[in-house]
């Protein structure tokens, strides 16, 4: 079970890392840059 929670951290930030790339997309309009970034864990 230890290993499984450290194993998240590191899949946290790796997400965290990708989603902030996908929200520099400038096809992006700021509405949806706004309703994705308060779906995602910080």
């Amino acid at each position: 079970m230890a290993d499984t929670f450290q194993n998240e951290v590191p899949r946290a930030r790796i997400f965290r890392k990708e989603f902030e790339k996908i929200l520099k997309d400038p096809a992006l309009t700021q509405e949806l840059r706004d309703e994705m970034s308060a779906l995602a864990p910080k």
